[in-house]
Parts: C-alpha cells; structure tokens; sequence
C-alpha cells in the first residue's frame, strides 16, 4: 500500500506528514509538503533504509514519519512519539510532570490518525 496523509495540529501551528509504503513514493508525497530543498536533501540519504519506521523533522518543527511495510503498532506509537516530542520541544513545551497530559492526548491524537487513515 502507498498512501500518505497530512496532520494538521489542532492545538499548535506545527503538522506532520506520514507515509506508509514505498520509499520513492514516499519521498514524491514529503516533496509536496516540504518544498525547501534542504529538507529534501537530508531524506534522500535516509529513506528506504533498513528500518520499519523512520521520523524526520525540519528546523520548523514540522515531521515527516515514513512506515514500511513492515512496521508494526508499536513502530507507529515510537515514531509518533518522535512526533510528538519534536513539536512539544519546538513550541517550547519540554516535558515535564506539568505537560505530561498535554505529551500524552497529543501522542494519543497522532497515533489514532495513522492508524485511522493508513492502516484501515
């Protein structure tokens, strides 16, 4: 399957882009959503590695989450909390036992859309 989508944050100005499948198809769908060649730069040397899931994210803030087809339910929950993390850490949310709720609806949030929209 090749299918990728595109969170938005319902809360803060950061999204993230997940795609499951093919590698080069991968890269056509981040190339949509990220037209600043440096960040194009750095996927190429990473992607189609041997890993089963992978998440990149530019100096925004803003994350690109490739799954292959071999990643499970808890490569999708580790890559969404990269996900997670990288958008708390840029809006200056660090966490903390304070922000742990907030880190934990927005992980809930972000895994609930990979699995809703490309995984069923």
């Amino acid at each position: 399957m090749n299918k990728g989508i595109k969170i938005e944050n319902p809360i803060y100005p950061k999204f993230a882009v997940a795609f499951r499948g093919n590698p080069d198809k991968a890269l056509k769908f981040f190339k949509k959503h990220f037209p600043n060649q440096s960040d194009i730069d750095f996927i190429v040397n990473e992607l189609g590695l041997d890993y089963r899931a992978k998440t990149y994210y530019n100096p925004d803030g803003n994350v690109f989450i490739h799954f292959n087809e071999s990643a499970t339910s808890g490569s999708i929950a580790h890559e969404c909390f990269h996900a997670t993390e990288t958008h708390m850490n840029t809006i200056g949310q660090p966490y903390s036992e304070e922000a742990s709720e907030a880190w934990a609806y927005y992980l809930g949030f972000l895994v609930n859309q990979v699995v809703n929209n490309l995984y069923k």
